[in-house]
């Protein structure tokens, strides 16, 4: 007997919490280091842009264990339009922003460190959703 392969399913349509929340202005940062790549590479194109990766190897390093991700995202960025950017930028420029927080990594961890505040606003199967104000 020949087994099917079961249909295709885009990762990215299955995240209504994010789909919803890249319907408002504003970026919206995931914090699941492997996840991101492969939600922004489903994302519709028009929002590609607007989802984001926060790296910081030694914080990845240090809290992880593994820096091999945050720094291959940084230099993805010298060839391609992946919108990721160093933590310490993108913390001056956003005190208050979106996290998608799903899958492993270490930005929780991090922002709780530096005094961060998460309100819940939703989630869904994959992931949740939080406002992030930092002191």
């Amino acid at each position: 007997m020949i087994s099917r392969r079961p249909a295709f399913q885009n990762p990215f349509e299955q995240r209504v919490t994010l789909l919803r929340a890249l319907a408002a202005p504003g970026p919206i940062v995931v914090s699941g280091n492997v996840l991101y790549l492969q939600l922004w590479y489903y994302a519709p194109a028009q929002l590609k842009g607007r989802l984001l990766y926060i790296a910081d190897p030694a914080s990845a390093r240090r809290l992880t264990k593994s820096d091999t991700l945050d720094r291959g995202y940084l230099a993805l960025t010298r060839w391609t339009a992946l919108p990721v950017q160093e933590y310490e930028t993108f913390v001056a420029m956003h005190h208050q922003f979106r996290v998608y927080a799903a899958g492993s990594g270490w930005l929780i961890q991090r922002l709780e460190e530096d005094g961060a505040s998460f309100d819940p606003l939703d989630e869904d199967a994959g992931g949740r959703l939080y406002f992030v104000t930092l002191p």
